[in-house]
């Protein structure tokens, strides 16, 4: 049976230089017996979640996220040049090769790339674009060298709706002031992101939870203090559904005389 794109592996999308930070941090302080949010305490939910991404993908840590064979060396190797340089191809090519299965890394093209990652990958978008930018991240970092054709797709820029609603120009708009399109930083993709570090470095005792919905690309985020208790989350929940409920709450008959009125 073929599988379907809900069961497809989501390749890496994070942001290549969170992802090496995070293996310094690794290499300096020693492998934890498993990689839980304790161990990304520094950053955001959205950066954890987009890290661990890439450290299952990449085969360095189970489901369970304890770390595999392939992340003791790794992180053994950190700093060590050549070494290093090896060890991460192994575990580049190897996690990729389903992925770019029929491409030719020294003369494919960009769109032969991008067609590979949309029907593999599971991404699309800006997490295409994200996540073609890590992939060639790892091979220049890895040593390996690849078409001069490749390059990520450029991300999709919003509409003129979601412009005025987010109240901050597009792509579009920036060349049409005769300035370049800025490059988006990890930051701008999540603009919350910046923010709730900032946050989380201020307040220890408190951390972001994160989830996805579907009809949502970014995770829904909530701040919380570390020590809450079940009693307490149980009353956040009756709260936010009080509040939601009486936001979408149509006036009642009587209400809406008053207001004409």
């Amino acid at each position: 049976m073929a599988e379907s794109k809900s069961q497809k592996t989501t390749v890496p999308y994070a942001a290549w230089k969170s992802f090496v930070t995070f293996l310094a941090r690794l290499a300096e302080m020693g492998l934890p017996q498993k990689v839980d949010r304790t161990v990304m305490s520094k950053m955001s939910g959205a950066t954890q979640s987009n890290i661990r991404v890439a450290l299952s993908f990449l085969k360095l840590t189970d489901s369970d996220g304890v770390p595999t064979d392939a992340l003791k060396t790794l992180v053994a190797k950190h700093g060590d040049g050549e070494g290093w340089k090896a060890a991460l191809r192994d575990v580049v090519l190897g996690a990729y090769e389903p992925v770019i299965a029929g491409l030719s890394l020294e003369n494919g093209t960009a769109d032969q790339l991008w067609k590979c990652f949309r029907d593999n990958g599971n991404v699309r978008g800006s997490t295409l674009s994200r996540a073609v930018r890590f992939f060639l991240a790892a091979l220049r970092a890895a040593g390996v060298k690849h078409s001069r054709y490749f390059k990520a797709p450029t991300r999709p820029r919003p509409t003129k709706g979601k412009q005025e609603a987010d109240g901050r120009p597009d792509g579009l708009e920036a060349s049409r002031a005769g300035k370049p399109a800025p490059e988006l930083k990890e930051e701008q993709a999540d603009p919350n992101s910046a923010k709730q570090r900032q946050q989380d470095q201020l307040r220890p005792d408190w951390r972001s939870h994160s989830f996805y919905l579907p009809t949502y690309k970014n995770p829904v985020e909530v701040r919380a203090p570390t020590a809450i208790t079940q009693e307490e989350w149980e009353l956040v929940n009756v709260f936010m559904t009080g509040t939601i409920r009486l936001a979408t709450q149509k006036p009642s008959p009587s209400e809406s005389a008053e207001d004409e009125g």
